[in-house]
């Protein structure tokens, strides 16, 4: 008699955090049904209260899709609080989300460490695609 082995394949998380509630809406609805884990983010204040109350993200967290309008603080820059995030939490993979490429200056800096940007509007099939890649170590280049 043959036995069936079977592999728990634990999920994969991602953090979306978005200052649109229907952008993190629509992510969480497409990555759980895509077998994803998802906390949905939909304000500065809800992503900057996570960080301060998880400080372990890196190893709950497989991905976080950032919007470039939370990275703005008080206390600094996109660029300085993006960096502060990435000293806290090296192993962190993050893709930035961008309000689209004519109006967004973007600091090259800032992509440093990260995995990538995706503008909006997006094809959400492509941006599938780019999370499983880089979920899986696959890849890491900017889109």
């Amino acid at each position: 008699m043959k036995t069936l082995k079977t592999t728990l394949v634990k999920k994969k998380t991602i953090l979306v955090a978005d200052n649109s509630p229907s952008i993190t809406s629509l992510f969480k609805f497409v990555l759980s049904h895509n077998n994803y884990n998802v906390i949905a983010l939909p304000s500065k204040q809800l992503f900057l209260s996570f960080l301060k109350k998880n400080k372990n993200i890196d190893k709950d967290i497989n991905l976080i899709l950032l919007d470039l309008a939370l990275l703005e603080t008080t206390t600094g820059t996109a660029k300085e609080t993006l960096c502060n995030l990435q000293k806290k939490h090296p192993t962190l993979k993050i893709i930035i989300l961008a309000g689209d490429k004519l109006n967004t200056i973007i600091d090259n800096t800032i992509l440093l460490n990260t995995h990538g940007i995706i503008f909006k509007p997006f094809d959400i099939e492509d941006v599938l695609k780019i999370i499983k890649e880089v979920t899986e170590n696959k890849t890491g280049l900017p889109i």
